[in-house]
């Protein structure tokens, strides 16, 4: 006999919902799912009229420690492949997002630190969640929590959850997926990339993406994946000089110079959802709001889609290839050594190593542009 989980709910104790935590401890994964799946619905009772009633649960799942039961739950399942664990995962983390990004608006702020604080513990394992190696919902899931954890940061908190990124290659991973080619959904399985405008004052000769045959197959994830990720890399990397660094160290100078550029707009902030009450609204637009880091993410997002040649500058098509299969590359072998040695790490550009260079110049671009003399002094100095 069908019975709808608000039929279930009515049949338990208004006051206590141990009847629930309990099922998140056996054995059974497909048990621990449906009991984290109603609680879920009981935090969550998303719709009009219903803000009310959905506190007053929130209120009553926190007082009886709900959050510690369904966190541990997530612990430990996140290691599990099989399908049902899996469902009980992205249970775990639909109730944790409740809380802190999805329905916020009926969340207080001891809800919210609470939350933090027993995912804090356990970053390594959200992380991981992000890792390609998971199903597309989760590592989107675990993304957003990872994001909102990293929001809620204060500057201690943040440098501990930042190392951890890097040291275990969730930073290299997420700007994989930053740098990801998304046309690959619409067009092709394997995710050939397609081809991009031109930017620079002398546009390099055009070549197709899908003309690219790396030698490492690129890392295909969803558009939203890819806006993710370089939230991401942009909390990662902020005022965290070692992380940028390492950011540095995968792609050319005159791209990461880009970040240096002043900004001329805001962000804009990330979709929010409807609200009702004072203190609700303001803890929603605190996490709402994209945070603003220091450097200009969006001008060297826009300058690695883009062509561009000129002395100092060769980056097409090829050479975004040649950097997606090399950091492909390295993301397989940082999930079998569960450790990123970024010092070590290098992206070889081979379509573009017979370019005659006298220090960051391209010769080929740089002596048509400069006065014979100063040509002839350049040529003396070989």
């Amino acid at each position: 006999m069908y019975c709808s989980w608000q039929g279930i709910y009515k049949i338990l104790p208004k006051a206590r919902l141990e009847p629930l935590f309990k099922a998140l401890h056996t054995p059974s994964a497909a048990i621990t799912h449906i009991g984290l799946q109603t609680l879920l619905n009981v935090v969550a009772q998303a719709g009009a009229g219903n803000e009310q009633n959905e506190i007053a649960a929130k209120t009553r799942f926190f007082e009886q420690q709900g959050m510690t039961a369904v966190v541990e739950t997530l612990v430990r399942h996140s290691k599990d492949g099989d399908p049902v664990a899996v469902q009980a995962t992205n249970a775990a983390l639909h109730i944790a997002l409740s809380v802190l990004v999805s329905r916020i608006h009926t969340s207080d702020m001891d809800m919210v630190h609470q939350t933090l604080s027993l995912l804090k513990p356990h970053c390594e394992t959200i992380l991981n969640l992000t890792a390609l190696h998971q199903p597309a919902n989760i590592r989107n899931d675990a993304t957003m929590l990872f994001r909102a954890m990293l929001l809620e940061a204060d500057v201690s908190a943040a440098v501990v959850l930042q190392d951890t990124a890097r040291n275990i290659g969730a930073l290299l991973w997420h700007f994989a997926y930053a740098i990801a080619d998304c046309s690959s959904e619409e067009s092709s399985p394997k995710g050939s990339p397609k081809n991009t405008t031109a930017v620079s004052s002398e546009p390099s000769a055009n070549v197709d993406d899908d003309e690219v045959d790396p030698p490492y197959p690129a890392i295909v994830v969803s558009k939203e994946q890819r806006t993710l990720s370089r939230q991401i890399v942009e909390l990662l990397c902020d005022d965290n000089q070692t992380s940028r660094n390492a950011l540095n160290r995968m792609i050319p100078g005159p791209l990461a110079n880009q970040l240096s550029i002043t900004k001329t707009q805001q962000p804009a902030s990330l979709p929010m959802a409807r609200i009702e009450g004072k203190k609700q609204k303001q803890l929603a637009e605190k996490q709402n709001k994209h945070k603003q880091t220091k450097g200009n993410w969006s001008l060297l997002w826009q300058a690695i889609d883009m062509d561009h040649e000129t002395e100092v500058l060769i980056w097409n098509a090829q050479t975004r290839a040649e950097l997606r299969s090399a950091v492909a590359s390295e993301v397989a072998d940082v999930l079998v050594k569960q450790y990123w040695d970024w010092q070590s790490f290098d992206v070889e550009h081979s379509s573009i190593a017979n370019e005659l260079r006298a220090g960051p110049f391209y010769l080929r671009l740089l002596l048509p542009k400069l006065p014979l003399f100063d040509v002839c002094c350049v040529l003396e100095s070989f």
